[in-house]
């Protein structure tokens, strides 16, 4: 039975590294049933960042060393990755605008007493 491919976003490479994270012990468990995990290059940014400023530079080396002998593949975006993203954004855009209309409409139906 094949699988459907995973994907680790910074969140969940921060709580995979960080054992005093809430989701630690899930993360790791979910980490270690997968064969393979993808992991866009554009999470290394934010995880360098975040495991930098929480557990220092010496452990942001330690994880890029291992990369190769871990779970996580390393993937780039391509073209149409960017389309869907773009796509994405617009419609949680509408999404959110239309919520805020309906939020309009029955704040302006309720009956508020004025003084």
């Amino acid at each position: 039975m094949e699988r459907n491919p995973v994907v680790g976003d910074s969140g969940f490479v921060v709580a995979l590294l960080n054992q005093r994270d809430t989701w630690h012990s899930e993360v790791a468990q979910v980490y270690a049933q997968q064969q393979q995990i993808l992991l866009p290059q554009t999470v290394l940014t934010e995880v360098a960042y975040l495991i930098g400023r929480d557990a220092g530079v010496a452990t942001v080396v330690a994880f890029l060393r291992g990369l190769p002998e871990s779970r996580f593949r390393l993937v780039e975006l391509t073209e149409s990755d960017v389309v869907w993203l773009k796509f994405s954004m617009f419609m949680q855009i509408v999404e959110l605008t239309l919520s805020m209309q309906r939020l309009w409409l029955l704040l302006n139906a309720m009956v508020v007493p004025r003084y």
